[in-house]
């Protein structure tokens, strides 16, 4: 898929330490496959102390000397019921060639206050910056792939409806999610129920027409299949597998263990 969730993943974060008391974070490996073969491998940390989140995720693309890329991610925010309101992001790529791509956002109030790219785009920055009218309610990347749960009095399954508006630093997309179905699937022999959810990926210019039912997995790399399970006690969902078909073959990205989401309260979030 494109670089919206091939970029999450593959990233690397360490939050800044919050005002409220340590708490231990849940670790989640991740091995992502191209076609059957390895290209990636990843470790996401997510914390929760009180409405305020942490992630924090540190990744390896696979390649030759030159072409291998590391990221480093870093986000810190808080959660609005069935929202997360991203404050502080910054992501620093290490190219096998020696260069460095660095990107930090600023939020502010659930906006995009600052934006600054080194080494800045012709133009600088403030290029890449979406007019105002498009920055209230944008997430970063990361923060894209980790919902709240849903609340008590509605159905799990409903987290899905939902539409993340999402800006890396250079670009702007939407990721269509729809309901798909509850699902239990097998992570390194263990079965682990999870919510199955449609996502679609599109350009901001695209016309957002939702349609009624979630189309059959294409190749069109657009479009993906994405299993949550609760972690950070029943509060998150996090990604467990996510699938879609590229030009180049399959595309897997999915959980190297199930520890990560084997909490009591990991069936009653499903329910």
């Amino acid at each position: 898929m494109r670089a919206a969730l091939g970029f999450a993943i593959a990233c690397g974060f360490a939050g800044q330490a919050l005002a409220e008391p340590p708490s231990t974070p849940v670790h989640v490996s991740y091995r992502t496959t191209l076609g059957g073969m390895a290209v990636a491998s990843s470790a996401l940390a997510i914390e929760v102390i009180g409405d305020h989140y942490r992630l924090a995720l540190d990744g390896l693309m696979i390649g030759g000397e030159r072409t291998k890329t590391r990221a480093r991610v870093d986000v810190t925010g808080t959660i609005l019921r069935t929202v997360l309101i991203p404050e502080r992001f910054s992501a620093t790529l290490e190219h096998g060639d020696g260069r460095k791509t660095r990107v930090a956002l600023g939020f502010a109030g659930g906006t995009l206050a600052m934006v600054a790219v080194l080494p800045p785009p012709t133009g600088g920055s403030g290029r890449t910056r979406p007019p105002l009218s498009q920055s209230r309610g944008l997430l970063d990347p990361l923060t894209a792939l980790v919902i709240p749960a849903a609340r008590a009095n509605l159905a799990p399954l409903s987290v899905c409806g939902r539409t993340q508006r999402v800006f890396d630093g250079m670009r702007r997309y939407d990721i269509h999610m729809f309901p798909s179905r509850v699902e239990d699937i097998v992570v390194a022999g263990r079965s682990l129920p999870t919510l199955a959810c449609g996502a679609e990926l599109r350009t901001a210019a695209t016309a957002s027409r939702r349609p009624e039912r979630w189309p059959p997995l294409t190749p069109r790399g657009q479009r993906a299949l994405v299993w949550l399970a609760p972690v950070a006690g029943g509060r998150l969902l996090a990604p467990v597998r996510i699938e879609s078909g590229l030009r180049f073959g399959p595309l897997s990205v999915e959980a190297a263990d199930a520890n990560a989401f084997t909490t009591a309260s990991r069936s009653a979030s499903l329910r």
